[in-house]
């Protein structure tokens, strides 16, 4: 069974709204920084092109359909 285009973007479009106060979608990230000593268990402060700072405990890098690695992360890629 091969579902087709559109159900399959409903799904993922369900599947996201699951997580919509968790994750902020369509947000271009300026600067990760680890953290030397976590806050609450923030291990990571995130800057963003609109000046937004946010602390997490967790980070996940999506690259999207065509993979794109930044130099700065391909020695462990």
């Amino acid at each position: 069974y091969y579902p087709y285009r559109y159900e399959y973007r409903d799904y993922i479009r369900w599947a996201a709204e699951h997580f919509s106060r968790q994750v902020r979608y369509s947000t271009t990230v300026t600067g990760v920084r680890a953290l030397s000593s976590p806050v609450s268990g923030a291990r990571f402060e995130l800057s963003t092109a609109d000046g937004q700072t946010y602390t997490c405990t967790s980070l996940v890098v999506a690259a999207g359909r065509t993979p794109y690695v930044p130099p700065v992360f391909a020695a462990i890629a």
